[in-house]
């Protein structure tokens, strides 16, 4: 049984085509600083039939932006916070941590810290989708400055919301993702919107963590 974990960091080695059954780890959507663009997985593939953006790759709406376009997952955190790491790739990635323990993924993906868009680091760490009682799911979305706040910018390495099972359109319009591309409304269904989120290239995972909602795993 799968067991899903998550990151967003900066890192040496490309994430993007690594499937999660045979390597357990894979890049939704990486920022690649030496094409500057954004690159999205192919072995992820959107599974909501209600959704225009059936069985296309998670991401597919960013692939090939530039840094400058809003469709790229990372444009808010970037035109608010200068990039200041060295590594080659930034990206929201993914690991079952039944196919491949923890230990194992920094030297997988080359790195050793947990690195957030102004640099700063800490021990590279694996984050758990909520395991609150019920059906909830996790929403993984970058850090940037569009959080309805005015103060110095986020920095962090990801923001999550718990959401319950039948409100992911309302709070997914809530979280303020980008408009652009497949804006989530409060009338959508839990299908509707989780094809929107992962189409953009967010992230979703189920409450117990083994399932990622909306998504067929290549």
């Amino acid at each position: 049984m799968a067991y899903y974990l998550y990151t967003l960091t900066a890192y040496d080695n490309s994430q993007v085509d690594q499937s999660l059954i045979t390597n357990g780890r894979t890049a939704v959507v990486e920022h690649n600083f030496t094409s500057t663009q954004c690159d999205n997985t192919s072995t992820l593939n959107i599974a909501a039939a209600t959704s225009p953006h059936n069985g296309q790759p998670a991401g597919y709406l960013a692939n090939n932006s530039a840094i400058s376009s809003p469709n790229n997952p990372f444009n808010r955190v970037n035109s608010n916070t200068t990039k200041n790491f060295t590594e080659q790739y930034f990206g929201l990635v993914l690991i079952d941590a039944e196919t491949l323990t923890v230990g194992d993924v920094a030297g997988t993906i080359g790195a050793s810290f947990e690195r957030d868009w102004a640099g700063s680091g800490k021990s590279l760490t694996w984050h758990t989708p909520s395991l609150l009682p019920g059906d909830f799911y996790t929403l993984i979305v970058p850090t940037d400055k569009g959080v309805y706040q005015t103060l110095d910018p986020r920095t962090g390495n990801v923001l999550v919301w718990h959401i319950p099972t039948n409100e992911l359109g309302v709070y997914g319009q809530n979280a303020n993702l980008p408009t652009t591309g497949a804006p989530v409304l409060s009338s959508d269904t839990d299908e509707q919107a989780g094809g929107k989120i992962w189409a953009m290239g967010f992230g979703l995972i189920n409450q117990q963590g083994n399932a990622l909602p909306y998504i067929t795993v290549t």
